[in-house]
């Protein structure tokens, strides 16, 4: 008759303290068990299921409301949201009205363009801690913006505006009206030759006298182009200032 093997009995633990913190051990055991059963039958975990039911009650709550709440790390509340997102179980929004209130958060940033120095300049002068991230062209960090891989994308304002038309989803986006920095466009033409360089400066008074300036600028950026889409991007007031510098009438 085969022999059993002895049982080995759980030790018994006396003093309160070491009772409390055995409990507390076996209960977040079980609550990870619990978690990973979840993941394996739902597709989340345990956290994501709470973080997805706390933004269910309160939909505008914040990433930093959800992790007091959950008692975690900003950081890895960050992670969780992501991973909704990109399952498409939550939508982020955000209410910032001005660069400022982006403190602490990623911006996605297009390698070569002058935006990286611009945030770090910020950074510098304001001390709101914006983290860039780089990407090699604006469609990489579009895609970063749109997947909640990062908190803005930081470009040209008619660069922003295109990419949010060309989306199909414009009112999934918001373009803020300050400035990180100010890079006025210009057109070069060659030195030394005074007649060009007149008939370039009377040919643009011409169109800015005629409002021909100011339709050329309704038809590419204020309506409807070839495409169907609109930017909707009004002219800012340095651009009309120099419209207005060259002869357009101000009414």
């Amino acid at each position: 008759m085969p022999r059993r093997r002895p049982v080995a009995e759980k030790p018994h633990v006396s003093d309160p303290v070491l009772q409390f913190l055995q409990m507390v051990w076996q209960l977040e055991h079980a609550l990870e068990r619990a978690s990973k059963r979840m993941e394996d039958a739902l597709g989340i975990s345990g956290p994501q299921r709470f973080a997805l039911r706390m933004i269910g009650v309160r939909p505008g709550i914040t990433a930093g409301e959800l992790a007091m709440v959950l008692h975690l790390h900003p950081s890895t509340v960050t992670g969780i949201v992501q991973r909704l997102e990109i399952r498409r179980l939550v939508k982020r929004t955000s209410n910032a009205k001005s660069y400022r209130d982006l403190r602490g958060r990623t911006i996605a940033v297009t390698e070569g363009t002058t935006n990286e120095a611009a945030i770090k300049a910020i950074n510098v002068r304001e001390g709101l801690d914006l983290k860039p991230v780089l990407f090699r062209d604006h469609d990489q960090s579009f895609a970063a913006l749109a997947a909640g891989k990062v908190d803005a994308w930081a470009g040209d304002d008619a660069l922003l505006y295109a990419q949010a038309a060309e989306s199909g989803n414009a009112r999934d986006f918001k373009v803020l009206s300050d400035y990180l920095s100010y890079d006025p466009y210009g057109i070069m033409y060659r030195k030394g030759d005074p007649a060009f360089d007149a008939l370039v400066k009377r040919t643009f008074e011409t169109l800015a006298e005629d409002r021909e300036l100011a339709r050329i600028y309704e038809q590419w950026f204020i309506r409807k182009l070839p495409s169907g889409k609109s930017l909707g991007i009004g002219m800012s007031p340095q651009l009309l200032s120099i419209f207005e510098s060259m002869g357009q009438p101000t009414e």
